[in-house]
């Protein structure tokens, strides 16, 4: 098994496979899951999240940092 992994293009190609099915069963779970990934930087809130085959960025305006509106 060892002598099958010789080599960088094959070990390139057993990695593009591999990324290749993630991504495959990334959009096929987006289908019916919605997933989101929210990040507050500098007082802006952005969210990523996908749904139904589509990726989408999102930023509110404002977002204090403290939580409270002064």
């Amino acid at each position: 098994m060892g002598e099958f992994f010789k080599g960088w293009r094959r070990k390139n190609g057993v990695l593009t496979l591999g990324l290749a099915c993630a991504f495959a069963a990334a959009w096929i779970r987006s289908e019916v899951t919605c997933d989101s990934i929210q990040v507050i930087i500098n007082g802006h809130k952005y969210r990523l999240y996908s749904y139904k085959s589509s990726l989408t960025l999102d930023e509110d305006a404002f977002y204090p940092l403290n939580g409270h509106l002064d």
